[in-house]
């Protein structure tokens, strides 16, 4: 005999849902909008999904800013810039004004010293006459997401530098 989704009181329908985002949560910190989205595809109504969310939110376990701020922290690592570290956090459906306060809050004011680091260890790599190396610094920077004028800013550093090499 097989029950349908029908069976069971609306408290027990929020209750699974609940658990079922709790698991989903189990595998790696989630936004809102990514569980809101999981718990669609398994078939829970809309009032289900909501109170779901709001239950793991009102207990910690769900938070965009906490989310926010660790791709924050991640993105550092990595060296991206804050233009690919907003676009993670929105492709994740964390809105721009919480993406916002997170890289605000652990980015440094003066993206280019974050840039400048980042770009030196990728300098260290590359082989070539200085032209070359430029060009593919500025193209990789790019992809790293650091806007127009950080670019510029770091490559008038390192072409200050005797023979436009950082490490004389």
């Amino acid at each position: 005999m097989t029950t349908s989704r029908s069976c069971g009181s609306r408290e027990e329908h929020g209750k699974r849902a609940r658990d079922r985002a709790l698991f989903y949560l189990g595998v790696k910190e989630r936004s809102c909008r990514e569980v809101q989205q999981w718990l669609r595809r398994k078939g829970y109504r809309e009032e289900e999904i909501v109170e779901a969310i709001e239950d793991l939110r009102g207990h910690g376990l769900l938070d965009d800013l906490r989310l926010a701020e660790m791709i924050t922290r991640r993105a550092l690592l990595r060296g991206w810039g804050r233009t690919r570290a907003l676009a993670e956090m929105e492709s994740r459906g964390i809105d721009r004004e919480t993406a916002e306060s997170a890289l605000n809050g652990e980015y440094v004011d003066d993206e280019a010293e974050v840039a400048m680091k980042a770009a030196l260890a990728r300098w260290e790599k590359m082989g070539g006459e200085a032209a070359v190396r430029e060009r593919k610094l500025i193209s990789w920077m790019a992809r790293m997401g650091y806007s127009t004028s950080t670019v510029i800013r770091v490559l008038e550093r390192i072409r200050g530098q005797p023979g436009g090499d950082p490490f004389p």
